[in-house]
């Protein structure tokens, strides 16, 4: 049904020519002549730009956020890494954002604990077969490892269900974790080209704890039908002046009701 969707919308774009620029029109620059995109290579492309490019940054945020409002000595650590360091949002920059360890220690942990990706990347079997984990598995196989499953694994990370940014910082309780365990982008030639959501991510957690109070909000509910992804709403941001932000899933229109 989604990839219908795209599709859709793709076939829409290309029969007009919009007034502004857009995504698409970069993307057309670029395919003109005998290497162009085919027309089932555009319906492809959307399908990355859509998925792995927007709504996995936003959940990824979501997911760390929710993690720092349970655990509020993080959030105070963080916090003060954050505005010690910057006083506007005019100073923040990806290359001095990369060297607070906190934060990417609090980045890293909230993707072990909220892996953004609801699946497997698949790979494929090679042409021959394979023995993975002692199991011969014949040629073409499609077979992946589930993200969460992975990272709340007790065999990789001690205290697997609790959110501690430490083990990022070399921590000696957690000197037998295997770090290299997380691969929330994936590894090898075909690993996620999305990886510069990092960076979106450092900056907007970041512009959150400069010129914002994120506190602990009323509890919310959700008035939807049920949904294939797993939502989680303990908490909603609050600016300092006290107002409430809704919040709605683009496409379900989901909305988070105070009571």
């Amino acid at each position: 049904m989604l990839t219908f969707v795209l599709q859709e919308r793709v076939d829409k774009r290309l029969a007009r020519d919009p007034d502004r620029p857009d995504l698409w029109t970069r993307i057309l620059d670029k395919s003109e002549g005998s290497d162009g995109l085919s027309l089932g290579e555009h319906h492809a492309n959307a399908s990355l730009f859509m998925l792995a490019g927007t709504e996995t940054t936003a959940t990824a945020l979501s997911g760390t956020t929710y993690q720092l409002l349970r655990n509020p000595q993080a959030m105070a650590k963080l916090t003060e890494e954050i505005r010690s360091t910057f006083s506007s949002f005019e100073e923040l920059d990806l290359e001095s954002l990369a060297r607070q360890k906190y934060l990417m220690a609090v980045l890293h942990e909230g993707l072990r604990m909220y892996p953004p990706v609801p699946s497997t990347l698949p790979r494929k079997v090679p042409e021959g077969g394979m023995a993975i984990s002692g199991e011969w598995v014949p040629e073409g196989t499609t077979i992946g490892v589930h993200h969460l499953a992975t990272y709340r694994s007790e065999a990789h990370f001690k205290h697997a269900y609790e959110f501690r940014p430490e083990r990022w910082l070399g921590d000696p309780e957690f000197k037998d974790d295997h770090l290299d365990a997380l691969e929330p982008f994936s590894v090898g030639p075909r690993n996620c080209l999305g990886k510069s959501k990092l960076c979106r991510l450092q900056v907007a957690c970041s512009i959150s704890l400069t010129g914002r109070q994120i506190s602990p909000g009323t509890r919310c509910v959700f008035f939807s039908p049920p949904s294939s992804f797993t939502s989680i709403c303990s908490y909603v941001l609050s600016r300092r002046v006290g107002q409430t932000r809704k919040s709605t899933r683009c496409g379900r229109r989901t909305r988070l009701w105070r009571y």
